[in-house]
């Protein structure tokens, strides 16, 4: 599976061609300096596909930064120049305030500038990174150095039904609590919250978010061998349950994903990746945007009708249904195409940086150090008031990007290039030393921290990260000493002496 991600990777360089015919009437007055851009993008990109050769796993981190760059602030940018163009009448709908901001030439280029300019800085890094390859990465001809060979694991089938049973029964006892409480709810007028001491309303959500996932991925690591494979389907199908479940209740449509994204990782990380379960994740993908589509739907009379969380899901099945059936001639092309394209526009990314960069923040030290170490409002707080113009009491969150959330600080093309850099080196550090460490949960911890790692990649509510991270680092810590106790220390060390072996392939 390597390989053949490593052949077609090359498939990447054809966005910028596409996405410049989509665009270039916007730009005719600057058509040639915005050619030399898009040349410069490509050869940027050229450059770091050529640098990434090689093991994927060892350089993944790396991979989910670049993707979600392209997909943020090209892609997404083409997207909306399209939609700019050909749905012009149903602009003050969707994306209103970034389609008038598209009639402004100037910021435009200042964006794909920036956008550009930070691209080439990525690729000396990543230059950079893959020169240091041999003091901080993993050598190339141990692509199993995370997971000895699953089959030598003495994996008892009635201890992953345990474990499942007691997943999914602290799962609905959560779920209940939330429902109780109020906790959780992306939206909605009847978000009234109950208060808890001691900060039991975070310990609750952090056990939900990051423990509940956590014991999933373990019973399908578990039971991913030959000798229980219905075992692992059922592992497999009460996740995707639990993802489409919290779904449902938050009305987030990062739950389906994140659930959809930890298991390719997992698989890939594992060796275990085959042609059935790539063709399962890509099955996965159809019915996910229909389920996203409806969850705007909820999420809206949600907050609209102000009745109960079941009785306005009820309404938004009803309503989702009439629309799907009831959307004739051209509108029907434009819905359409709003709902596919969906998953790629949750990627935060062009929208939020053309809006920071018509704000146009102050350069100054002052407020430098202001943002950073003494403001008591985070920056997507300040981006939803200053630059947006929303009231954040009414409980609607917006994402400042990765890129938006350097702009808005640093306000500066040097400092939010450098600022690139730093976030790059602390991921690259970080995944560093999980890959090279040796203990038991390394492919969990590392399927956890890369949804984590494409998450503030794309939202940029960095002051977020520090925590995310330490609850799934103690979270794996707790999962590890659990299989330590569960296990035993001989099941343990024949599985850290095997970790040298070319992982054996399973199939679904």
């Amino acid at each position: 599976m390597n390989s053949v991600a490593l052949n077609i990777r090359w498939l990447l360089l054809v966005i910028f061609p596409v996405g410049w015919y989509l665009s270039y009437d916007l730009l005719s007055s600057e058509m040639e300096y915005y050619l030399l851009l898009t040349l410069v993008a490509v050869l940027s990109s050229a450059f770091i596909l050529m640098r990434l050769r090689g093991s994927i796993v060892q350089h993944i981190h790396l991979w989910i930064i670049f993707i979600l760059y392209l997909i943020g602030y090209y892609v997404k940018f083409y997207i909306l120049c399209y939609m700019k163009l050909h749905f012009n009448e149903y602009n003050e709908y969707l994306y209103a305030i970034e389609m008038d901001l598209l009639n402004d030439t100037a910021l435009i280029i200042k964006y794909y500038e920036l956008v550009t300019i930070v691209l080439v800085s990525y690729a000396i890094i990543v230059a950079f990174l893959r020169k240091k390859r041999s003091n901080i990465a993993l050598a190339t001809n141990k692509p199993s150095h995370l997971l000895g060979p699953m089959h030598r694991l003495n994996v008892n089938g009635k201890s992953v039904i345990r474990l499942l049973v007691f997943t999914i029964c602290l799962c609905i006892f959560l779920m209940y609590t939330q429902i109780q409480l109020g906790l959780g709810f992306v939206s909605g007028s009847e978000r009234q919250m109950v208060q808890l001491p001691y900060r039991l309303a975070g310990l609750i959500m952090t056990i939900y978010n990051g423990i509940i996932p956590l014991l999933f991925l373990v019973a399908v690591w578990l039971s991913d061998t030959k000798r229980t494979v219905p075992l692992n389907r059922l592992a497999i199908t009460l996740y995707l349950f639990f993802g489409i479940a919290a779904g449902l209740l938050s009305t987030s449509k990062a739950s389906l994903l994140s659930v959809i994204i930890s298991l390719g990782v997992l698989w890939l990380l594992t060796g275990t990746l085959t042609k059935k379960r790539l063709l399962l994740l890509g099955v996965m993908i159809l019915p996910m945007i229909q389920f996203n589509s409806f969850l705007t739907v909820n999420r809206i009379l949600r907050s609209d009708l102000g009745s109960g969380i079941f009785e306005t899901m009820i309404t938004a099945v009803n309503y989702f249904i009439s629309q799907v059936i009831d959307l004739p001639g051209y509108e029907d092309a434009f819905q359409r195409t709003i709902t596919y394209l969906g998953p790629v526009m949750r990627i935060n990314g062009a929208d939020s940086l053309l809006n920071i960069l018509n704000y146009n923040p102050s350069f100054s030290f002052k407020r430098i150090g202001h943002l950073l170490f003494e403001s008591t409002s985070a920056v997507n707080d300040l981006y939803s008031t200053d630059v947006l113009g929303y009231n954040i009491d009414r409980d609607v969150a917006f994402s400042p990007s990765l890129l938006g959330y350097f702009v808005f600080v640093f306000s500066n093309t040097g400092f939010v290039c450098l600022a690139m850099a730093i976030y790059t080196l602390f991921w690259h550090f970080l995944f560093s030393i999980i890959l090279n460490a040796r203990f038991f949960v390394k492919p969990i911890a590392l399927a956890l921290l890369i949804v984590i790692l494409g998450h503030y990649t794309s939202e940029g509510t960095l002051e977020a990260m520090p925590r995310s991270i330490a609850i799934v680092m103690a979270t794996v810590i707790c999962a590890e000493l659990g299989l330590r106790f569960f296990l035993g220390t001989a099941t343990l060390r024949s599985f850290l002496v095997s970790h040298n072996k070319i992982a054996t392939k399973h199939h679904l």
